[in-house]
């Protein structure tokens, strides 16, 4: 289950996909966490055009990884294909955000099961309406928030190719990779293969 127990708006979120790739072959060196943060800070190896928010992103993709709990996709992290990465990538978004894992594993989840795959206004209009009735701290969420978080949600859709772009309104069948399908089946993670079309 998610790692991360509150429910968080996503108006800063990034996807993150190199950063998460450069972390996790440091890690794959054998770094520890702050040794890692720190090659990173000194090394510029984001390539951000300044420094300040070089340890910050550091530790969000340190928390990403430490929320899978699992070697084996750090690894595959940081070494197989790029859409099998990205897909692993979003994996653990999904279990350090509760909001954005019940998300994907309701909202797009049950659109691959039903073989529905229009996806618009109405699906996020639903799924935040439904949020924000049940859970009080979404129900605190200012509109701008839950606006951005809709901005955020599509653009990690689109990255990882669930969408052709943000803007899209149909949801591409995906495959899941076999390293996540593993990991998900052997960590009793089950209801989560359903937001990669995975029903076998």
């Amino acid at each position: 289950m998610v790692q991360e127990s509150a429910y968080k708006a996503m108006t800063r979120e990034r996807f993150l996909f190199q950063e998460m790739r450069i972390t996790a072959r440091l890690l794959g060196r054998g770094m520890g966490r702050q040794e890692a943060i720190q090659e990173i800070a000194e090394s510029n190896l984001f390539q951000y055009p300044t420094e300040k928010s070089l340890r910050p992103i550091a530790n969000v993709c340190m928390n990403r990884l430490e929320a899978r709990g699992s070697q084996a996709l750090v690894s595959a992290l940081a070494t197989s294909p790029v859409n099998d990465a990205k897909q692993i990538c979003l994996y653990s978004v999904m279990r350090q955000n509760r909001l954005f894992y019940e998300f994907m594993t309701t909202v797009i989840g049950e659109k691959y099961s039903t073989l529905n795959y229009t996806f618009g206004s109405a699906d996020m209009n639903a799924f935040f309406a439904r949020m924000r009735e049940q859970i009080d701290a979404v129900a605190a969420w200012s509109d701008e928030s839950i606006q951005r978080t809709k901005s955020t949600i599509r653009e990690i859709l689109a990255s990882t190719g669930f969408l052709d772009k943000p803007t899209s309104n149909t949801l591409n069948p995906v495959r899941l990779c076999r390293t996540l399908e593993n990991e998900m089946r052997g960590s009793a993670e089950q209801a989560a293969l359903a937001a990669f079309n995975c029903f076998v």
